[in-house]
């Protein structure tokens, strides 16, 4: 057994246990490289930022399958859940690990669901009056009515399998790929050019959500969206970027159960205008980039809100940084 520990010394420590399930062995040798990397960055990340958190003990699970099974009696007084989305993974082993009487650090099952389903969620947007990319469901025995455009799995996390298709022949490709995957259920979506940015908030079910800055990302122009990083704060006018993270909050007020950290992917358009493409509820990439950033520790201020009087602090500088964890601050 390959269990993480570490105590504070301290009589009565806070404890925090952190899932990441490629990091926890879950997917044993099935899952491609660029994942495993991310996930450990996050895990890596977060457990250190509870760490240094006065009276706060953090444990994880390190590629140990039999004592992820044994997950269900882990004792706790917060749990945190780091997983894909797509197979009902994040949903599944949120509800896996958190007993009645412990803290969860993550959305609720419904808003996971919500999410979780990129069909459900285009709708939801829409039904609220905000802007998205029409999102058509398509099946391997159709094609596309148009070309070029974007398609992805109904249920999926980052860029897995996502692709622009720019004819038939493109699109006869993907089919083989859906086909190897497993997967039947796709949407497809008109291409959206502009920035492609993210932005995280910190949420709390008696708290206002704290919104933190836009984040640039940085995505492979091979037609695969493959995520190779970010700049945080993005390059964008000002009155963009306020545009965005108003939009962010004003969409949180709709999707009752969100809880934790999450992050959402825009696309902000030459024109200024921002397009939602989905919602992550649950920790992300971008996390090690704002971390460096942060003059607060982001995780103490998720666990403990009621310790800070103010907004969050930012260093005067950029961060720029790599799925791998590697950060590089600039300050200004």
């Amino acid at each position: 057994m390959d269990v993480e520990q570490q105590s504070l010394a301290v009589s009565h420590p806070f404890t925090v246990f952190v899932l990441e399930l490629v990091s926890s062995g879950y997917f044993g040798d099935t899952i491609g490289t660029s994942f495993r990397q991310e996930g450990r960055a996050m895990l890596d990340a977060v457990l250190d930022d509870f760490r240094r958190i006065p009276d706060v003990t953090a444990t994880t699970i390190l590629d140990d399958v039999e004592q992820l099974r044994a997950a269900f009696n882990v004792r706790a007084d917060a749990v945190l859940c780091i997983a894909p989305e797509f197979d009902d993974l994040l949903r599944g082993f949120r509800e896996f690990i958190t007993r009645p009487w412990m803290r969860s650090l993550n959305c609720d099952a419904g808003a996971i669901a919500l999410c979780a389903d990129k069909s459900a969620f285009a709708r939801h947007l829409s039904d609220h009056g905000f802007p998205t990319p029409l999102t058509f469901e398509l099946e391997l025995d159709d094609e596309p009515e148009f070309f070029p455009c974007v398609i992805k799995p109904r249920f999926g996390a980052g860029s897995w399998l996502v692709r622009r298709l720019q004819n038939l022949a493109d699109w006869q490709s993907a089919v083989e790929l859906y086909q190897a995957a497993g997967l039947t259920e796709l949407l497809c979506q008109p291409v959206i050019t502009g920035q492609a940015c993210s932005v995280a908030a910190l949420v709390w079910p008696d708290h206002l959500p704290e919104i933190l800055p836009i984040a640039e990302q940085n995505l492979s122009v091979d037609g695969e969206f493959r995520y190779l990083g970010g700049r945080i704060p993005a390059e964008l006018p000002e009155e963009d970027a306020w545009r965005v993270q108003t939009m962010l909050a004003e969409v949180i007020t709709t999707i009752p159960g969100l809880n934790g950290y999450i992050g959402c992917d825009i696309i902000v358009t030459e024109q200024g205008h921002p397009r939602i493409i989905e919602l992550n509820p649950r920790l992300t990439t971008s996390y090690i980039g704002y971390r460096r950033l942060c003059a607060d520790n982001l995780m103490e201020r998720l666990l403990f809100p009621e310790r800070f009087q103010q907004a969050l602090r930012w260093k005067p500088g950029t961060v720029t940084f790599d799925p791998d964890a590697t950060c590089r601050y600039v300050e200004t």
